[in-house]
């Protein structure tokens, strides 16, 4: 297993990770305001501020994951599983919201 990214605005980087469990988080709609739970992985790996979005692969270079954040403390990171994101890819957008009008 292994993520990929630009660390700390450097030059693109591969670095090694092992995924330490999968777990289900809250996760907060901006749009609707529901609460839903959604599956994250967590991995052991030193992930820094520019690997967000990156893809998180595994042994044969197939995206399993897209890295979303890292831990305060320590080297964990979080990925979105590859299923959630195609599922998120592939959904209806939102519609667009209202442009404010200004009355002068």
């Amino acid at each position: 297993m292994s993520f990929a990214g630009y660390p700390l605005g450097g030059p693109y980087t591969v670095r090694p990770a092992t995924i330490q469990g999968e777990a289900f988080a809250p996760v907060q709609n901006v749009t609707t305001g529901a609460t839903l739970s959604r599956s994250i992985i967590q991995i052991a790996g030193r992930v820094e501020q520019g690997n967000s979005g990156g893809p998180m692969l595994d042994a044969n270079g197939n995206v399993v994951g897209v890295i979303f954040a890292k831990a305060v403390e320590g080297e964990a990171g979080y990925a979105i599983p590859m299923e959630q994101v195609t599922n998120i890819l592939e959904a209806p957008a939102a519609p667009p919201l209202p442009s404010p009008r200004v009355n002068a």
